[in-house]
């Protein structure tokens, strides 16, 4: 696979990490908080392991 692919394919992913990260944010007003507690770790560690990825060494 080209490197622009999978930039573009991790770019995607992170874009709807994010999205989906708000959008649990949202949700967590509800009486059913397992589903949108799921949807935002799930969201925060992608996140957060992107961002570690991409930290450059000191």
């Amino acid at each position: 696979m080209k490197p622009k692919t999978k930039n573009k394919i991790l770019k995607a992913i992170t874009t709807a990490a994010v999205f989906n990260l708000i959008l649990a944010g949202c949700c967590l007003d509800s009486d059913n908080l397992t589903i949108p507690l799921i949807m935002f770790g799930a969201s925060a560690l992608w996140v957060f392991v992107f961002c570690l990825a991409n930290d450059e060494p000191r």
